[in-house]
């Protein structure tokens, strides 16, 4: 499923502009991870193997966070929150989405990454901070 998810992720990424980093290599490393307890037995969680983006603001352990901006990096020396919750439950983060710069305006409209495009109608904005 994860390696599908990446696959269109890739696939659209060109027309769309959805990612500002698609995290191939972890992403399939986890979803490796997930397959081998569910083969020994062990139950990883509800959302199991279940491919997730999340958005670019947001801390991810050992990922650069750059809100959309032309000069914020960090990287996160923990996971947040709702992060760690959902890998907790089995879900795999294949990437980080785009946004407004610093989620702050309605269009998605990112001058540094470019644009998030809206997928029933490439030519306009699906809206919001996050696209």
């Amino acid at each position: 499923m994860v390696e599908r998810a990446l696959a269109s992720a890739h696939g659209v990424q060109t027309r769309l502009n959805i990612f500002t980093h698609l995290d191939d290599e972890a992403a399939i490393d986890r979803a490796a991870q997930i397959d081998a307890a569910d083969e020994s037995g062990r139950h990883p969680g509800d959302l199991s193997g279940v491919p997730v983006g999340i958005k670019d603001l947001i801390d991810h352990e050992g990922r650069v966070t750059t809100a959309g901006s032309a000069f914020y990096r960090h990287e996160a020396e923990r996971s947040s929150p709702v992060v760690s919750r959902l890998e907790t439950s089995g879900a795999v983060v294949i990437g980080r989405t785009g946004l407004h710069e610093f989620a702050f305006g309605f269009s998605s409209e990112n001058p540094h990454f470019g644009p998030v495009r809206n997928p029933w109608d490439p030519a306009t904005s699906p809206g919001g901070s996050s696209g």
